[in-house]
């Protein structure tokens, strides 16, 4: 009961009441194309009535990532991730990241196949703009052994891209030839040695 006190004129008072939505804990699915999506997020961070849509993307998307990663041949698996609220509509990424995030999982054989020929598989993020970003997660594939998932937290939603990264030319390499350094310069070459591409491509070499 409400009551209003003081009043000496007739006014109309519109008494607009909230009702208080629900943040149950969160878990969907979906598999598309021999990928299984999975979301889980813990209670308190998505409203009640959450649906997910995955979709998965070709085309200008994956021709971005190729560019931006400057790798042609490396195998690229993409989902435009979307969540929808309980009435139907787009759930706006602000409407629940500041609750928390969401864990995404991409798992099954397409996945395990794709990572037979990768040494590492990174999950990258494609805005609607097209700019790619740094990787979100990196999973390093062993020699002889696959991955069967890739599990990540999200804080938004739109296009992730899982990239396989391929060994490709590591059993070729690159011929590395080492030389003693002194104060004026290059003093005398030491030797020859074949470096995989891996590590000629993302690590500095030391050498006393």
């Amino acid at each position: 009961t409400y009551v209003l006190k003081d009043i000496e004129v007739d006014v109309t008072v519109a008494v607009i009441m909230e009702t208080e939505v629900a943040h149950p804990a969160f878990h969907a699915e979906q598999t598309v194309n021999g990928v299984t999506i999975t979301l889980d997020a813990e209670e308190g961070v998505l409203p009640e009535g959450v649906t997910m849509k995955a979709e998965e993307v070709t085309g200008q998307v994956t021709d971005d990532v190729r560019d931006a990663e400057e790798d042609e041949s490396a195998t690229v698996i993409a989902y435009d991730i979307t969540l929808y609220d309980a009435d139907g509509g787009v759930l706006a990424n602000d409407a629940w990241n500041k609750n928390g995030s969401v864990t995404v999982n991409f798992s099954g054989d397409r996945i395990t196949e794709a990572s037979k020929d990768a040494d590492q598989v990174d999950v990258l993020h494609v805005d609607d703009s097209g700019n790619v970003s740094d990787p979100l997660k990196t999973v390093d594939v062993q020699d002889g052994e696959t991955v069967d998932s890739v599990t990540f937290d999200a804080e938004h939603f739109s296009t992730y891209v899982l990239w396989f990264d391929k060994a490709g030319n590591d059993d070729e390499g690159h011929n590395v030839t080492f030389y003693t350094y002194e104060g004026d310069g290059i003093n005398s070459e030491i030797g020859n040695e074949k470096v995989a591409a891996k590590t000629a491509k993302s690590e500095k070499l030391s050498f006393v």
